[in-house]
């Protein structure tokens, strides 16, 4: 008999059926969760991962997310034709719950550890102003040639409810892209700086409230800035050092880096805005 050649998913399509199921506690989460399909198990645990996604979700799976809010909700949609990739029910629910508690946990060490001292911003006069020229001219993106270096592209979006999305990077396609910024056709800089741009010596920055690159959180529970370089280098400016293995100095210095950046990029991103 031939060897049996292995099985594996390359790809998916999820159909999502609402069972009307709805815990306000953990006590009747841990109830539906005995009850429901593993498919349903399945789709609340992986359902992120299998998204694409613009920014980094704060979590990963439904069950960590509920446990951050103040008052944690879960419905339960069903995932069809994934009963077999769910495994054991009792298993998958006895682990989720679990993981949510460990999530608690972790917030609540974030939330003790010492924070680490503010900086000032050099990024916000300039952000309020990019945010007021976009406002005036009714735009939400702008994109703009980094002087001397024809093959970099900077670009903004501003987003409700993400902030401010900034963009450097270099591109294969130069030549396109600065004729799409001569012709003010700037979302399509930013879409192919987002999607296809070189990783190397990539940087990405949300600035989640559209006004400056913060050192730290504004207060416990506010949202905080997160930067990327070359794509998969993240630093989270919540204040927090420690749970990025960093020094109180090496974060500063990451901060203050990662600004004189920002502000450089917003700086000529303004240029652009006022030809």
């Amino acid at each position: 008999m031939a060897e049996a050649t292995p099985f594996h998913f390359c790809t998916e399509n999820r159909l999502v059926r609402l069972t009307g199921l709805k815990a306000t506690t953990l006590r009747a989460l841990l109830e539906h969760l005995r009850a429901v399909s593993g498919s349903s198990i399945f789709y609340h645990t992986h359902h992120q991962y299998l998204a694409r996604h613009f920014v980094t979700p704060v979590f990963y799976d439904d069950f960590a997310a509920t446990r951050g809010a103040k008052r944690p909700v879960w419905r339960g949609p069903a995932g069809k034709g994934l009963q077999s990739a769910a495994g054991d029910t009792g298993k998958e629910t006895e682990m989720k719950v679990h993981t949510s508690w460990s999530g608690a946990v972790l917030l609540l060490a974030a939330a003790l550890s010492t924070p680490c001292l503010a900086q000032e911003s050099r990024s916000a006069p300039l952000a309020a102003e990019l945010r007021q020229a976009l406002s005036e001219r009714q735009i939400d993106v702008v994109a703009a040639v980094v002087p001397g270096q024809p093959d970099r592209f900077v670009a903004a979006s501003l987003v409700p409810g993400l902030g401010l999305l900034v963009l450097s990077a270099r591109s294969s396609a130069a030549a396109y892209l600065t004729d799409c910024v001569h012709r003010k056709q700037y979302k399509d800089v930013y879409s192919y700086l987002n999607g296809t741009a070189l990783p190397e010596g990539k940087v990405f920055i949300q600035d989640a409230g559209a006004d400056d690159l913060q050192a730290r959180r504004a207060k416990e529970g506010a949202v905080f800035d997160i930067t990327y370089q070359n794509v998969t280098k993240q630093i989270r400016f919540d204040g927090d050092a420690a749970a990025q293995r960093m020094s109180d100095g090496q974060y500063q210095a990451a901060f203050a880096t990662m600004d004189a950046e920002y502000a450089k990029i917003l700086t000529l991103l303004m240029e652009e805005l006022k030809k």
